[in-house]
């Protein structure tokens, strides 16, 4: 063997190592959702139900829902990783509170809920909730009264779906520009951005076409998506309404003020 094919032959067996790593990665190691299923009545969110529906792939979706007030806007919200819809809806009590509806999207291959967890599978999952909220929440919601809420991995998921479907406005927190920038870290340098095909979450390029006002919410001392990405991520908005700094962290915002510029947003946005 020729010292030419022999360094091939290592070059070929490096990229398909490299590749393997990158598909076992994608499909095995993004996502980190708790263990076990959650029950409507241990989040103690009065009139909190859970709702089946038609998922993007015909199978079943299912939605957390709080039901708004006589005349109170709607959030279609979608949760960040390593949490689960029964921890992250008492974040939102002082809205529900207010009167405002929760429609909260399980994913799939969380808390229980059959299927593997995957970006455009979210994508269509949460297409089809968008769909049937009115069926779901059983009166018609006017597009003036749906607002879209994602928090870090939810601000990916619901960014494409804001991309392609009318929303009164747009709230993401602490959401990336692209989730491979994180990943990218968290590999020390290796650029995951140049590497992964799948499971990327480029939220820059679903807030790029969004015609509905935006509001970006996020940590000063966020240490997972750095508050410079959340602002070269509002930068890129059509149609910016408000930038908010808050001082805390990934997972901290709502001690932090988070409430109360959210509902200053919907107020401002929403008949």
């Amino acid at each position: 063997m020729s010292w030419l094919t022999l360094s091939l032959a290592v070059l070929a067996l490096a990229a398909l190592s490299l590749f393997g790593g990158v598909w076992a990665f994608q499909r095995y190691a993004v996502y980190r959702f708790p263990e076990g299923t959650e029950t409507a009545a241990s989040v103690g969110i009065d009139g909190l139900r859970i709702v089946d529906y038609a998922a993007g792939d015909g199978t079943t979706g299912r939605a957390w829902v709080v039901d708004p007030a006589e005349g109170q806007p709607v959030l279609l919200a979608f949760h960040g990783n390593s949490s689960s819809v029964g921890r992250t809806l008492p974040q939102l009590r002082g809205l529900i509170d207010r009167g405002y509806g929760v429609v909260m999207m399980q994913y799939r291959g969380a808390g229980g809920l059959p299927g593997r967890p995957a970006e455009m599978a979210f994508a269509a999952d949460a297409a089809a909730l968008y769909d049937q909220l009115d069926t779901i929440l059983s009166r018609p919601v006017p597009v003036s009264q749906r607002v879209l809420y994602g928090y870090s991995l939810g601000g990916g998921v619901g960014s494409r779906l804001a991309a392609s479907r009318d929303f009164a406005g747009v709230i993401l927190l602490a959401t990336p520009y692209r989730t491979c920038r994180f990943y990218t870290k968290r590999a020390r340098g290796l650029p995951m951005c140049n590497l992964m095909w799948a499971e990327r979450y480029d939220v820059v390029d679903h807030v790029r076409p969004l015609h509905s006002p935006l509001l970006v919410i996020h940590g000063t001392d966020d240490d997972v998506v750095p508050i410079e990405d959340a602002r070269e991520l509002y930068a890129e908005a059509p149609n910016p309404h408000a930038f908010v700094e808050l001082p805390a962290g990934h997972g901290d915002l709502f001690r932090a003020g988070a409430t109360e510029a959210i509902v200053e947003f919907v107020e401002a946005v929403t008949d």
